[in-house]
């Protein structure tokens, strides 16, 4: 909501104010003023959310500091940039994260088709992330990449993982509900990042 003030608020001043570079060839009515700003603070919240995300990204994934993250809201994900390969296939990560788990598919782009060439998952530490399964396909047993495939490989990965973790605690969960904790912790990080 619009903050009330006993002048309206200019959405000249509250650009100027902020440092965005827009100029405006027409007077604005008091009232579009109030719209565009309840507009703009709304898309600012939005982009503050993708870039506090992208940030942690940058952070939490040692392997990809230095890098260009960006978010790709088609794909509701993180994207690195493609390198080239001699043959001409074009590689890049996607990743998905949530307040607890990183997905992280290598994807290749070939001629014919898209290919997962594997998924990473990471945990958080409390200060870094932590490489807690990986699975690779390659050479004769590649994968041609499907949202539906990659999600539930990671679900599996996950769940082998935390099975072996309430082994190692001596504790006994079964099988499904492992399952339906891996499947739910996994589609935490395919919900809308901007949302």
């Amino acid at each position: 909501m619009v903050p009330k003030q006993k002048e309206p608020l200019k959405l000249r001043n509250y650009f100027a104010a902020h440092k965005c570079p827009i100029t405006f060839a027409a007077p604005i009515s008091d009232t579009t003023s109030e719209l565009a700003l309840y507009c703009l603070v709304a898309i600012q919240k939005k982009t503050t959310m993708a870039n506090t995300l992208a940030l942690i990204t940058a952070k939490a994934l040692p392997a990809l500091s230095g890098s260009i993250v960006t978010y790709d809201p088609t794909k509701n994900a993180f994207l690195t940039p493609s390198y080239v390969s001699q043959t001409g296939n074009a590689y890049h990560k996607q990743i998905r994260l949530s307040n607890r788990l990183i997905i992280c598919y290598n994807i290749g782009k070939g001629y014919a088709h898209t290919f997962l060439n594997g998924i990473t998952l990471f945990c958080f530490d409390g200060r870094r992330a932590k490489m807690i399964a990986q699975k690779l396909w390659g050479g004769y047993d590649w994968r041609c990449f499907s949202e539906y495939f990659a999600r539930e490989q990671s679900i599996i990965m996950l769940k082998n993982y935390l099975v072996g973790q309430a082994k190692l605690l001596g504790k006994m969960v079964s099988e499904q509900q492992m399952l339906a904790f891996s499947r739910e912790m996994v589609d935490a990080t395919n919900r809308y990042l901007t949302a």
